[in-house]
């Protein structure tokens, strides 16, 4: 019933669309164009989420991006009937697989923000 693919960075892309359609340089149309951007944001995720729903066969998509804590208003704006689930792990386990993501490279999964590189 629930599917959750690795590390989407949905709201990344959410983010990027909205940001992309309110910088066009035209103030008078700006309610028109959030609006709009919205509208094309959330057909974007609905399209990625529709599509891994169908190729894993489940119902309920789960998105794990950490990327998500800095956009959950925004995920609330564009899916009002989204549920957000707020997982504890010991702090000790996120490190090892933290570690173990990255030899992907730290922006594979999200990391990218995190590491203090001044100290390494």
């Amino acid at each position: 019933m629930i599917t959750c693919p690795p590390e989407t960075q949905l709201s990344l892309l959410c983010a990027e669309v909205i940001d992309t359609w309110l910088n066009y340089n035209n103030p008078e149309d700006f309610e028109l164009r959030k609006k709009h951007a919205i509208k094309q944001a959330r057909a974007n995720a609905r399209n990625i989420i529709s599509w891994h729903l169908e190729s894993a066969g489940k119902s309920v998509f789960c998105d794990k991006s950490l990327p998500n804590l800095d956009h959950a208003l925004l995920l609330a704006e564009l899916f009002p009937r989204a549920k957000f689930i707020c997982l504890y792990r010991h702090p000790m386990d996120f490190i090892i697989s933290a570690i173990e993501s990255c030899k992907f490279g730290y922006s594979h999964f999200g990391l990218y923000p995190y590491p203090d590189f001044r100290r390494m």
